[in-house]
């Protein structure tokens, strides 16, 4: 074979080579996620847990119907007096997160969410939630204000053990749980009406 054709055959294949290498190259890119790493392929299709957290009720709530936001469902104050004050301090303070043995201002557990805003409106209030049960003067449902404490038990039939604020219209304001701070509820809800004690005046 003469040299020439040789030298045209290798030119030849070097070309084709050239052009499949350049092919190659522009394949489907790879996806820009490693699933080797933890956690990669959970943040593509599900939540991660302190999501999860947060959509599940805490195991001592009722799975709430449609829990109203702070900003734009929470009632307007009514009434007069310390009651009044107590109720507007309570709704200023809905978001704040729980943090157990906290009393504020920037975090509280249950009982020392409603201790916080009685004491800083004058009311000497005890800081267990079975002494507030004994508190003040006893209320019935029909006559309830804004600003009453509301104690209920965490089982039917049980002890004091959950302190709310009367907020006027059904609802209540009260910091339950790691999940779930501070919040306006239904107090007309059958969970709670199960488990409600006593309501104390205390203003």
């Amino acid at each position: 074979m003469k040299p020439m054709k040789i030298l045209a055959i290798l030119a030849a294949l070097a070309m084709v080579l050239t052009l499949a290498a350049g092919c190659e190259k522009r394949g489907i890119p790879e996806p820009d996620y490693d699933y080797d790493t933890p956690g990669a392929e959970q943040s593509e299709s599900q939540p991660d847990a302190s999501e999860a957290a947060q959509s599940t009720p805490a195991a001592s709530e009722p799975a709430p119907a449609s829990e109203p936001t702070a900003s734009q469902d929470a009632p307007a104050p009514t009434g007069s007096g310390t009651g009044k004050a107590i109720c507007d301090l309570a709704n200023s303070l809905i978001g704040t997160p729980f943090r157990y043995g906290a009393a504020g201002p920037d975090a509280f557990d249950n009982a020392g969410f409603v201790y916080y805003c009685c004491k800083q409106n004058g009311v000497d209030l005890p800081r267990k939630t079975a002494d507030m049960a004994a508190f003040g003067t006893a209320v019935s449902k029909g006559d309830l204000t804004q600003g009453d404490v509301l104690i209920f038990a965490n089982e039917v039939g049980g002890e004091p053990a959950f302190a709310a604020i009367y907020a006027g219209d059904g609802k209540f304001i009260a910091c339950n749980n790691e999940n779930s701070p501070t919040k306006l509820q239904s107090f007309t809800a059958e969970y709670w009406q199960e488990r409600f004690l006593t309501a104390r005046r205390v203003g």
